[in-house]
C-alpha cells in the first residue's frame, strides 16, 4: 500500500489550509441566528452576542430584567457601562442574540489545557470574542479571530472552550461514554483529514476523553497508544458500509475515506484504471490508487446523525 508523504512545505500550507477552514466555520457561527429555543425569566444570567460591525463574535454577561414584546428582552450588562460610566448599560436584545452562560471550565482548562485548531472564547476589552488556538508560545496561546483578522497571545486563564446553545443545550459534541467505539481526527501536521479507530477509557472534565487507539501502538509498539483528545475531534464510528460498495462501486468525484497507514484517510475519486480507484487528499495533494475493498462513502457526523456528503451519483 502506498504511503501518504508530506513535506514540510505542505505542512505550512496544510496549517493554513486548517486555519481557512476553521476561520469560515466560526464566522458561519458567529453571523447566524440561533434557533429560539429557551424563554428567560426576570434576573437568569445570559450572554447577549454582539451584533454590531467590529464586535462580531464577541459575547457579553448581562441580567434579564423583563421580556420586552415577542422575543425580545431587555438586559443589563455586567461589563458594559453607559457613556458617562455611572451605571451598567442597558439594551433591548431579540431572544436569538441571548442564551444562557455556558458552563464553568475553570477544573477543565486548568488540568488539561488547549490544543492547536481548538475552538475557544477568550476574556477581553469586557467579553468573551469567539476564536480558535492558532500557536503556543511558551505558556501563552494564541488566538486566531476570524471575524476581526487579529491574531493575539492570551494566557490560560482567560480562555474556555467555545460552546453553541443548541436544541436547548450547551454543546461541544456528542457527550461518550467508557468502551464506546469511536473515531478520532488526527489534529497533527501531515495527518490532518485522516482518523483512528479507538475506544473511550474514560472522561477527563467536562471536554476531553481519554481513548485507546486500536491501530496506532506505542513508541516501542509494545501496548495500544493511549492519549487525551479534546470532545471536538471524536465521533461514532460511521455506519458499516460493505454491502453499499459491492453493489455500486464508486463514481468520479465521490467523496472517499481510504483505510491506509493504520487509519482513514478523507479525499475524493480522481480516475478509475482496471479494478482500482485512484484517490485525490486535498490536505496532502497525493493522488493514490487503491482496490475498492479499502474504500467507504465519507459522511460527517452532525447534529447526532451521520450524513453523507454530495457526490455525483443519483
Amino acid at each position: 500500500m502506498a504511503r501518504i508523504n508530506v513535506t514540510e512545505m505542505n505542512s505550512e500550507q496544510l496549517h493554513q489550509s486548517r486555519m481557512a477552514m476553521l476561520s469560515e466555520s466560526i464566522k458561519s457561527i458567529a453571523f447566524k441566528k440561533q434557533q429560539i429555543t429557551k424563554e428567560f425569566k426576570k434576573g437568569d444570567e445570559v450572554e447577549v452576542a454582539s451584533q454590531e460591525l467590529g464586535f462580531i463574535g464577541s459575547y457579553y454577561a448581562a441580567a434579564i430584567i423583563c421580556s420586552s414584546g415577542d422575543d425580545y428582552y431587555r438586559i443589563k450588562y455586567k461589563t458594559l457601562l453607559t457613556d458617562d460610566e455611572s451605571e451598567p448599560l442597558e439594551d433591548v436584545f431579540f431572544a436569538a442574540e441571548i442564551c444562557p452562560v455556558p458552563h464553568n471550565q475553570d477544573e477543565t482548562k486548568s488540568e488539561n489545557g488547549f490544543r492547536l485548531y481548538d475552538m475557544v472564547d477568550v476574556f477581553d476589552n469586557d467579553g468573551w470574542w469567539f476564536g480558535f488556538i492558532s500557536a503556543k508560545v511558551g505558556d501563552e496561546y494564541y488566538v486566531y479571530f476570524p471575524t476581526t483578522g487579529d491574531n493575539i497571545a492570551y494566557p490560560p486563564h482567560v480562555l474556555r472552550f467555545h460552546q453553541e446553545w443548541s436544541n436547548g443545550k450547551q454543546q461541544i459534541t456528542k457527550v461518550f461514554q467508557k468502551g464506546d467505539e469511536v473515531e478520532v481526527a488526527s489534529q497533527v501536521y501531515g495527518f490532518i483529514g485522516s482518523y483512528y479507530d479507538a475506544t473511550i477509557l474514560s472522561p477527563v472534565g467536562a471536554y476531553h476523553y481519554r481513548i485507546k487507539y486500536k491501530t496506532l501502538l506505542t513508541d516501542d509498539e509494545s501496548a495500544p497508544l493511549e492519549e487525551m483528545v479534546s470532545a471536538a475531534v471524536i465521533r461514532p464510528v460511521p455506519p458499516h458500509q460493505d454491502e453499499t460498495m459491492s453493489e455500486n462501486g464508486f463514481l468520479l468525484y465521490d467523496i472517499v475515506d481510504v483505510f491506509a497507514n493504520d487509519g482513514w484517510w478523507f479525499g475524493f475519486i480522481s480516475g478509475k484504471i482496471g479494478e482500482e480507484y485512484y484517490v485525490y487528499f486535498p490536505t496532502t495533494a497525493d493522488n493514490i490508487a487503491y482496490p475498492h475493498h479499502v474504500l467507504r462513502f465519507h459522511q460527517e457526523w452532525v447534529n447526532g446523525k451521520w450524513k453523507y456528503l454530495p457526490k455525483t451519483r443519483n
